[in-house]
C-alpha cells in the first residue's frame, strides 16, 4: 500500500499567511511612521482636533444663551458670587454677635445698677409713689390758686357775670382735687408705714 501525501491544515495556511502579512505590514508602518511627513501630519490632525473640540464648545454655549439656560460660565460665576456672598454673612454675623455681646454687658449693668439704686424693701418703692401723688396733689392745688386770684375781674363785657361764680366753681372743684389728692397719698403713706 502506498501512501498518499495529507494535504495541509487550512488552520496551519491561514496562520502563516496572516503573519507573513503582519511582517511585511510592520516594515510599511514603521517606514511610515519613521518619517519626518507623518510627525507633521500628526500635529496638524491633533491641532484640528483642538480647534474643532473648542469651536464646538463655543456654538453649544451660544445655543445654551439663546435659549436662557445657564451655561457652565454662567455657574461658575455665579459659583464666586456665591462664595463673596457667604464671606460677607460671614463678616455681618460676627459683628452682629460682637453687638449682642456689648449689648448683653451694657444690660447687666444697667440692671447691676437699677438694683443698687433702688431701696430693698417694696415699701419704699410705694411710699416713692406715694409721694409722687401727693407732689401731683399739690400741684392741683397750685394751679386752682391763680384762677382765684384773677377771678373779681369780670370775664367778658358781653356775659356781664362776674367772673367770681365761674371761677369759685373751678376752684373749688380744683380744691376738692388737691384735697383728695392729699388725703390719698396720706392714705397710702399711713398704709405703707404701718407695713
Amino acid at each position: 500500500m502506498t501512501q498518499q501525501p495529507r494535504a495541509e491544515d487550512p488552520v496551519r495556511q491561514a496562520k502563516a499567511a496572516y503573519e507573513q502579512h503582519e511582517r511585511t505590514a510592520a516594515k510599511v508602518l514603521e517606514e511610515v511612521v519613521s518619517g519626518q511627513g507623518f510627525a507633521e501630519a500628526l500635529a496638524t490632525v491633533t491641532s484640528n482636533v483642538a480647534a474643532l473640540s473648542k469651536i464646538g464648545a463655543t456654538g453649544v454655549d451660544q445655543i445654551v444663551r439663546m435659549t436662557r439656560l445657564a451655561g457652565r460660565n454662567d455657574i461658575t460665576r455665579l459659583g464666586r458670587q456665591l462664595a463673596r456672598t457667604e464671606d460677607k454673612l460671614e463678616q455681618v454675623l460676627q459683628v452682629v454677635e460682637q453687638l449682642e455681646a456689648e449689648l448683653a454687658a451694657t444690660r447687666a449693668e444697667r440692671d447691676q445698677a437699677r438694683a443698687q439704686a433702688t431701696p430693698r424693701s417694696t415699701g419704699g418703692a410705694k411710699a416713692a409713689r406715694a409721694r409722687a401723688r401727693a407732689d401731683a396733689g399739690e400741684d392741683h392745688a397750685q394751679e386752682a390758686t391763680p384762677s382765684e386770684a384773677t377771678a373779681g375781674e369780670p370775664a367778658s363785657a358781653d356775659a356781664g357775670e362776674p367772673a367770681s361764680a365761674n371761677a369759685g366753681g373751678s376752684a373749688s372743684a380744683n380744691g376738692k382735687a388737691g384735697a383728695n389728692g392729699r388725703a390719698r397719698a396720706a392714705r397710702s403713706a399711713s398704709a405703707t408705714g404701718s407695713r
